[in-house]
């Protein structure tokens, strides 16, 4: 943890908290910790000046609104600094890539994709190896199939509290049919998860009782599944990395047994099954590198029936990541009805 930013045990709580569910409100939360709502209050607009929490966002089941996310790896080459920065930022304005992270290990690069198809993808790839294939030594593409999403568990003050729970979204396509004011409330509240519906309500000019009723159906639709913090990892002493597991063999019983230890594991949190050069990718949130290689180990020992080989790639800095693209054509067309 940074030096200068002092966390006690009742910000662990509030962050924990806040990570089960970052819309509870503050009376919630209170009873949670041990504090008034009014201290509850001090302490998250503290740790949000501290930069320690960036933001709300809340999670939305990109498939349920038409789309798959694909994956672009990148390794760089005969680029200078400066080069990078700029095609970085020419990047970073394509309303199709929603994550542009750079990165050490086996990638430089990490690009994510919203798309309607696998087509519509080729499209905005043909778009990014046209103009900066001569910088790509190697790249890798990824499509994600399902993925699971765990509790922080190493945020939890105390073991007792770590929450054991796991959301599984993404998948199949199966789009729900959306209109203008649905868009709306989702581009809103994934701008600020802890919006109130009245500040909802008065961003997109309706009726509390309408906002209310369509917040309601997108949970119950479960295209909106949670809502999380945007926590500051430097300030919290973790390090983000992605790791990546090509199978060999995986049988359902053996694929559950993966799934439960990983779910135990205190950094992990989240799995997602991929079509690509490997099967299944895994991204943890680790204080050292050493407790990186114990998970790396481990996985090693208790599943060498499973795992052929394993790749790690630590993620240093994000130039954008997109909750929801307001400028992909599609949302676009909607909001004009």
């Amino acid at each position: 943890m940074a030096l200068d930013v002092k966390i006690d045990l009742k910000d662990r709580r509030i962050l924990y908290e806040l990570c089960l569910n970052a819309r509870a409100s503050s009376s919630f939360i209170a009873k949670k910790v041990g504090l008034s709502s009014q201290l509850v209050d001090y302490r998250m607009k503290r740790l949000e000046k501290l930069d320690v929490i960036q933001g709300y966002y809340s999670c939305i089941d990109i498939s349920k609104v038409g789309y798959s996310i694909f994956k672009i790896y990148i390794r760089l080459q005969n680029l200078s600094k400066e080069e990078e920065e700029k095609m970085i930022n020419d990047l970073s304005q394509s309303p199709q890539i929603t994550w542009v992270a750079q990165c050490d290990g086996a990638w430089d690069l990490y690009l994510v994709v919203w798309a309607k198809n696998v087509f519509s993808f080729n499209e905005t790839f043909k778009e990014i190896n046209n103009k900066y294939s001569y910088y790509f030594s190697k790249k890798s593409i990824i499509a994600n199939t399902t993925i699971s999403q765990f509790t922080r568990k190493h945020l939890a003050p105390e073991i007792k509290m770590r929450d054991y729970s796991k959301l599984d979204w993404l998948g199949e396509i199966s789009e729900v049919e959306l209109d203008k004011v649905d868009y709306q409330i989702l581009l809103t509240i994934s701008l600020n998860a802890r919006f109130s519906e009245v500040e909802i309500a008065k961003r997109i000019g309706s009726s509390l009782k309408t906002v209310r009723y369509r917040l309601k159906k997108l949970i119950t639709q479960k295209i909106i599944f949670a809502y999380r913090p945007f926590l500051n990892g430097d300030l919290l002493g973790y390090k983000n990395y992605k790791v990546f597991l090509s199978i060999q063999s995986l049988t359902p019983e053996r694929e559950k047994k993966l799934i439960s230890y990983l779910n135990t594991h205190p950094y992990v949190i989240e799995v997602i099954h991929c079509i690509g050069n490997w099967e299944i990718e895994l991204e943890i949130e680790t204080p050292s590198i050493e407790s990186k290689q114990d998970l790396i180990r481990d996985l090693r020992d208790k599943f060498t029936d499973v795992i052929r080989e394993i790749q790690t790639m630590l993620i240093y800095k994000s130039s954008k990541y997109d909750y929801l693209p307001s400028g992909l054509k599609e949302i676009q067309e909607k909001l004009k009805d």
